[in-house]
Order: C-alpha cells, then sequence, then structure tokens
C-alpha cells in the first residue's frame, strides 16, 4: 500500500551499511555499477551516482571516497530520476521536484543494466535504449531480432556490446559500437 517504503542500501565489503536511498517507488528491476545503481518499475527510473575517485575511476579500497560519500561531501554524489515515457522531451530530476507517475503504460520497462559509461533500458516492444553516463542523455536506440521482448541485458566490460535474452529464451549481441545498421548478432 501507500505506507510501503522501499530503499537502496550502499554496503563496504564486509556488509556494513554505508549509505541509504528511499526509494518513491516500488522497484522491479536493479542494476548497480563502479559509480551508479539504477532501480526502475514499469516506467520510472532512479539512477543514484554514489561514488567517483580521482579520474572517474572509482576506488576499489576507496575508504576516503567512501567517506565523502557518508558525510556529503562529495559533489558527485547524486540521484536523479525519470519517467521513460516523458524523458525524450524534459530532462532526469532531482527526486524533489519529480512527480510519479502511476498510470499503466502500453510499453513498460521490461529490462535495464548499468556500467560507467552507459545505462541501457528495454522494453516490452523490443527497442532498448541507450542513455549517456553522467548526463542521462538517450543517444541511441537498438532493437532485438523479432522486436521481441528483452527479458535480460548485460554490458560487456568496455561497454562496447550488450548481451540480450528475450523473452523466448533467445540470445543474440548488439554492437553498441557498430555503425547505424544495429541488427543483433544471432547466436544460436
Amino acid at each position: 500500500g501507500p505506507s510501503d517504503e522501499y530503499s537502496v542500501q550502499l554496503r563496504n565489503s564486509v556488509g556494513a551499511i554505508i549509505h541509504t536511498r528511499k526509494l518513491p517507488f516500488q522497484p522491479k528491476y536493479v542494476s548497480m555499477g563502479t559509480n551508479h545503481l539504477t532501480a526502475a518499475n514499469d516506467r520510472t527510473v532512479y539512477v543514484w551516482q554514489f561514488q567517483a575517485g580521482p579520474s572517474g575511476t572509482a576506488g576499489t579500497s576507496g575508504s576516503a571516497a567512501i567517506d565523502q560519500v557518508v558525510s556529503g561531501r562529495n559533489s558527485q554524489s547524486k540521484e536523479r530520476i525519470f519517467d521513460i515515457e516523458t524523458i525524450a522531451y524534459s530532462q532526469a530530476q532531482p527526486l524533489e521536484t519529480f512527480k510519479l507517475s502511476t498510470e499503466a503504460l502500453l510499453n513498460p520497462i521490461s529490462c535495464i543494466t548499468i556500467s560507467d559509461k552507459y545505462l541501457m533500458i528495454g522494453r516490452k516492444s523490443g527497442v532498448i535504449t541507450r542513455f549517456t553516463l553522467p548526463h542521462l542523455s538517450s543517444e541511441n536506440e537498438y532493437y532485438t531480432l523479432g522486436n521481441a521482448e528483452p527479458f535480460r541485458i548485460e554490458l560487456s566490460c568496455l561497454s562496447s556490446r550488450l548481451g540480450v535474452i528475450d523473452a523466448s529464451g533467445v540470445f543474440t549481441i548488439l554492437d553498441l559500437d557498430a555503425r547505424p545498421s544495429t541488427e543483433p548478432t544471432d547466436l544460436e
């Protein structure tokens, strides 16, 4: 019900809670990268940029970076949220100003994944949108084979390829660096 509260926790290597963030919706999908955590339901996408080391890389020992996150001194630590239906003409916003929509969608989000470079969002219609981090600009769209609903997506180490498993269990790989023809490679 409306009294339900959802949150995400950042923990260190021994499991101690470093930071907790409240979510204004029940997450259906969650993905985490070195610097970002994303959570989504059918239409709302939350992105938390929680840690950036000296050159945009997260310090693995990173206790100084972690201390900065805890004390809130790290200007890089920020949360943003957007609606998948309106992101084309409005930007991701801070949580305080965002108006949550609970209207059902014909083309809901079906999976998400995040890396240090991209946030990828798959939708029921077979379209997968690539957003560039950290500014969350919608940059490119890809389509699954036969416009099948993507069920699970994962980025490669260098964020140059996207593995896609569709709702019928077919696995394909999209080359994100390829020039416009974004036909997936079928690996059956």
